[in-house]
């Protein structure tokens, strides 16, 4: 297995506890992806891990949102995936 996409499904934070563990989640993982460079950031709640053979980030971002009792759904990618990035220019 090559790489795994990491989908965060944002709870709904009306109420205060899920704010509040919603926050720390996403700080809990801002700080754990940070100088981590087989993680990739593609928006706030979605990333893209390179696994080189070992699990261990998957594990852990599993547990802290375990731990912020939020779901998670993946996607495993037995080759590396083709992203495609759209940036829009400055005229449109």
């Amino acid at each position: 297995m090559h790489s795994i996409l990491f989908a965060i499904e944002k709870p709904d934070i009306g109420i205060s506890k899920a704010h509040t563990s919603w926050s720390d989640l996403l700080h809990d993982i801002e700080l754990f992806v940070r100088n981590k460079p087989d993680i990739q950031v593609l928006s706030e709640t979605v990333l893209l891990i390179a696994l080189h053979g070992q699990l261990h980030n998957f594990v852990t971002l599993a547990q802290l949102c375990a731990v912020a009792e939020t779901s998670y759904k993946t996607i495993f990618f037995a080759e590396d995936p083709e992203l495609f990035y759209y940036t829009p220019s400055a005229e449109e």
